[in-house]
């Protein structure tokens, strides 16, 4: 780990506020497998960046320290390491820009820009629930036990009474960088959103799991919110925990990000072990054939999970569609 430590050591010189560098410092003395996966791939990261680009990296530092979150630039660090390694396995790629305005990062591809945008989700609430249980241990004395039980929505609890954290969830997702839709994600340019999902202080556990439409566990299903959050339309179905006893489902209110008109053309899912990528099914652009292929390079790229048209758009919306529609009728089998 000896980028990861020279990163901290770079970081230390500036603030030794363990608070602020509690992610890499976690990073650093984790034993748990997941995180110290995450923690060799951005020693790995780091070690392009600080091959081919040290002043992008020092300058991040001097930006951080100047107003910046810590993890958002951890996530940069980890896309730049990404797309640098990338290139140098790419006869494709010919040049990775860091503009000061504007995109994160643009790659140039065939003589085409395509613009990446990064983003790490900081939202985070903790709830205490506090539980008061009575025990009569005898006629004579009688105690009172009290506890208090903690728990995590790293996207926040429901605004509204009618939501759930699941909602929650889709809602906040499909808001991400809502308010750039112009001027990081362009009209006339392929841009692509990357989420970082690997932050260990938010994410307690791997978010794969929510890029599917639907999941289910113990005759319980569960919408996944990243992809519905992309992919869903007003009026489709999101279940939390729903089953025969448990009626727990909530229908959206607004369309997901590629049903609303978004220059977003793709989503780059970051999270853990894998990476995932949405494509936007309704895009008009030309997408060049050999960002597919960069795509497929890109490290632990999970297939699976992923919904890409490799040139066939028209295919891939029908995939959506039946997505959609099978996920929407999985209520029917809870009917009484």
């Amino acid at each position: 780990m000896k980028n990861i430590n020279k990163l901290y050591t770079e970081c230390q010189k500036k603030s030794d506020n363990d608070t602020i560098l509690k992610s890499l410092s976690f990073l650093i003395k984790t034993s748990d497998k997941e995180y110290k996966y995450i923690a060799s791939r951005m020693d790995i990261q780091l070690a392009f960046i600080y091959q081919n680009d040290p002043k992008w990296i020092q300058q991040k530092i001097e930006d951080f320290f100047s107003g910046e979150n810590f993890n958002g630039l951890l996530g940069e660090i980890r896309a730049y390491g990404e797309l640098l390694e990338l290139k140098s396995n790419s006869l494709e790629i010919s040049e990775i820009k860091t503009p000061i305005n504007g995109s994160d990062f643009i790659i140039t591809l065939d003589g085409e820009d395509i613009h990446i945008e990064v983003n790490t989700p900081q939202i985070s609430s903790t709830k205490i629930t506090s539980i008061e249980i009575e025990s009569n241990i005898s006629k004579s004395k009688n105690y009172t036990l009290k506890f208090d039980i903690s728990s995590k929505a790293p996207y926040g609890y429901p605004t509204r009474k009618k939501d759930n954290i699941q909602y929650e969830a889709v809602s906040k997702f499909a808001q991400i960088k809502i308010d750039k839709e112009n001027k990081q994600f362009l009209t006339n340019k392929v841009s692509i959103l990357w989420l970082d999902l690997n932050d260990p202080m938010i994410f307690m556990f791997n978010q794969i799991d929510y890029t599917v439409p639907i999941m289910s566990f113990n005759g319980s299903v569960t919408s996944g919110f990243i992809w519905n959050a992309f992919y869903s339309k007003k009026g489709d179905n999101i279940y939390a925990n729903y089953n025969y006893f448990e009626k727990d489902l909530i229908q959206m209110d607004f369309n997901g990000r590629f049903n609303n008109n978004s220059n977003i053309d793709f989503v780059v899912i970051d999270c853990f072990t894998h990476k995932v990528i949405f494509e936007n099914h309704n895009s008009k652009k030309t997408i060049p054939k050999s960002l597919y292929k960069e795509f497929l390079n890109l490290h632990n790229l999970n297939n699976k999970n992923s919904y890409l048209s490799f040139m066939k758009r028209d295919e891939l919306q029908q995939i959506i569609e039946l997505e959609r529609s099978m996920s929407n009728n999985i209520f029917h089998l809870y009917k009484e």
